[in-house]
């Protein structure tokens, strides 16, 4: 089944197969009208898009080929400016407005103004000076106006994604970040083979806190632990809920040993600080590091099954899941609702 494209990817081919469409008839035409030079930048042009699309398709990224295309968009179109006067310039306009859906708003604002500026100091002693004024305050007009267009579209495309990853109870990632950050870090391992652990955490019976104490109670516990977890983990870690009462340290760069220890630390901390009136809190919680070759959902059941392995032996307990299984902890009766 193939992948679904990003958007990035999306408009880079759009944007690549729109100039084909223009460029490969252009470049013919200008070689019947004998602008050899001119024939040249368009097949260039040509060419450069071909083989962006050929990268884009194979590779998933646009990282490089947005700003390649940016830069050779819009110096291609001064040349042509500057070779061919103002016929050409009509087609500047739709460049310009291009260069804001390939890269940031600002980047593409400057490199707009820097050919604007070019254009109209070489077409200066060529026109008259209203004309080359209106030529100038459209050009700008139209640069400003995009980059307002793309500055907003970003601003709300970041919130949007911000929300899309906040779980908006706690705070903490929710369980699309924790697997887009599972994704990344598992083809990053691919290169740097650092350790990485999951931590599952679960409170055992949770259910009882919400009958006795109500939903708005067993709310400010989910809340409360979540402020409890992230004074222990490190800055380089990150707490995600993963659902209900159910809560996941993704600890990079750490291998088993010092996961297990941060477990126990977690699991002893929730315990100790009393989150309701009616007694102390506990959790089971399962570990598992990372094994080289699997897929994000193995490294999950494998955490998830570990985090049972605790729950079935008395809960208030860490299970390590490694190449053999390990349970650590007390399992203090008095302290499960």
């Amino acid at each position: 089944m193939s992948r679904k494209r990003s958007a990035e990817e999306i408009i880079v081919l759009a944007i690549c197969a729109i100039c084909l469409c223009g460029l490969i008839p252009f470049t013919f035409i200008r070689l019947g009208q004998g602008d050899f030079i001119v024939a040249l930048i368009d097949f260039i042009g040509a060419l450069t898009a071909i083989a962006c699309i050929g990268y884009v398709v194979k590779t998933g990224s646009t990282k490089y080929t947005a700003p390649i295309l940016v830069i050779l968009m819009l110096s291609g179109m001064t040349a042509n400016i500057l070779i061919l006067g103002s016929n050409d310039l009509f087609f500047f306009y739709p460049t310009i407005i291009s260069t804001f859906f390939l890269i940031p708003p600002a980047a593409a604002l400057i490199l707009s103004l820097i050919a604007i500026s070019v254009v109209v100091f070489f077409l200066s002693p060529l026109m008259a000076l209203f004309p080359l004024i209106k030529v100038l305050l459209s050009l700008i007009a139209t640069a400003a106006f995009t980059y307002t267009f793309a500055w907003q579209r970003n601003r709300q495309k970041n919130e949007l994604h911000a929300l899309s990853q906040v779980d908006q109870l706690t705070g903490t990632g929710n369980r699309r970040a924790l697997r887009e950050q599972l994704e990344a870090l598992v083809h990053s391992h691919q290169r740097d083979q650092q350790p990485m652990s999951l931590i599952i955490i679960d409170i055992d019976n949770f259910k009882s806190v919400n009958d006795k104490a109500g939903h708005a109670s067993g709310d400010e516990v989910l809340v409360r632990l979540t402020k409890l977890v992230e004074t222990r983990i490190r800055v380089t870690d990150h707490l995600y809920r993963y659902g209900g009462d159910e809560f996941m340290v993704l600890a990079n760069h750490s291998n088993l040993e010092t996961t297990r220890i941060l477990a126990e630390d977690i699991r002893v901390l929730i315990y100790n600080s009393h989150l309701v009136d009616q007694g102390a809190i506990s959790v089971s919680i399962g570990v598992s590091q990372y094994q080289a070759g699997e897929k994000p959902d193995e490294w999950l059941v494998r955490a998830d099954n570990a985090m049972y392995s605790a729950k079935s032996s008395g809960k208030n307990a860490v299970s390590i899941l490694g190449d053999k299984q390990v349970l650590v902890g007390v399992n203090e009766q008095e302290a499960i609702l």
